[in-house]
């Protein structure tokens, strides 16, 4: 069945998750919380209340389209699965929405919002976030996200207690509770994949702590002086697409350090939800333009992955294991 769900999802673009949960009820045993999709902006919304901080250890910066539904959701999630010992701030850089974004979000308490004057796309409205933020560490998180209990505090352990670790990144699930990634794999041609997609959570090769290629920007935390250090995201990757991956590259073979993958901090992820699926078409079509750009900035560093296969997705994951990594 969850096959057939998959190839009706791929043939006609429908989100099929509300399907899924109503054929396969075993969902509900993930632990996996999630909140209603669309409001009736009519209607007063339950309040978000942020405490003030002044001096915030992490600045979770949120970009912003349209889509007032899961950004709600995502503050929300945000403010309800973070353990109350973290001291943060939440920065949303409003990149022209059209929707009722500005005028919720204006009024809320101790939420910075930026609106951009013109759009700026991901990348710019990332690198803008990150410029005005006061954490000593900075978490970019997609507004189509939702948190999951005590999602930050295992990414904040790893990358403060080993001064090795660059990058942080979660464990990304899709809304019908499958696998979306597990860590990111490279390939040498330099394309991606996301390890574990549409595997189970559960499965142990998925769930332990390991060096990987890269983590999708869905999710990363990073200190904000290595970013600093690296000018951020590269704006040649503007709108968006690969500047996550181009990050990962520049902590690893510029700075030194590890990108690391961390299960105990899960993150829901609806894919797709600002950029679409057609890679023909609006923004997911830079993601095959920014390909060629990756590939030609990072060529020398490419020869040491392993080629495009799957024959060799056991052997990147070992190759991290080896001794002469540690």
């Amino acid at each position: 069945m969850k096959y057939i769900l998959q190839a009706f999802s791929i043939l006609f673009g429908f989100n099929l998750t509300f399907l899924k949960r109503l054929i396969d009820p075993n969902i509900q045993h993930l632990g996996i919380k999630l909140f209603p999709i669309s409001y009736d902006t009519n209607k007063p919304l339950p309040p978000l209340s942020i405490i003030k901080v002044d001096e915030p250890l992490v600045s979770i910066i949120v970009a912003v389209y349209n889509n007032f539904g899961y950004t709600y959701n995502c503050i929300r999630a945000i403010i309800e699965h973070t353990s109350t010992d973290i001291k943060f701030e939440i920065i949303i850089i409003n990149d022209c929405s059209t929707d009722n974004t500005l005028a919720y979000y204006s009024n809320i308490p101790n939420l910075n919002i930026v609106s951009n004057e013109k759009n700026l796309g991901f990348v710019l409205s990332c690198n803008k976030g990150a410029a005005i933020s006061k954490g000593k560490y900075i978490c970019f998180l997609n507004n189509d996200t939702i948190v999951q209990e005590g999602w930050l505090k295992p990414m904040l352990e790893l990358i403060e207690n080993d001064n090795r670790v660059g990058i942080v990144g979660s464990k990304l699930i899709f809304g019908d509770g499958d696998l979306q990634e597990a860590g990111g794999i490279v390939w040498q041609d330099g394309q991606t994949f996301h390890y574990g997609r549409r595997g189970s959570i559960k499965k142990k090769k998925y769930n332990y702590l390991r060096e990987v290629d890269y983590c999708s920007g869905a999710c990363l935390l990073i200190s904000k002086s290595d970013f600093n250090i690296l000018n951020g995201f590269d704006e040649i990757y503007t709108p968006g697409y690969y500047e996550d991956t181009d990050l990962c590259f520049s902590v690893k073979y510029k700075l030194n350090k590890k990108v690391v993958y961390q299960p105990a901090s899960i993150v829901v992820h609806f894919e797709g939800v600002t950029s679409g699926t057609n890679f023909n078409t609006g923004m997911r079509k830079f993601q095959r333009i920014n390909a060629l750009k990756f590939k030609t900035k990072w060529e020398k560093e490419l020869k040491s992955h392993f080629p495009n296969s799957f024959m060799n997705i056991n052997e990147t994951i070992v190759h991290y294991e080896r001794p002469s990594r540690k």
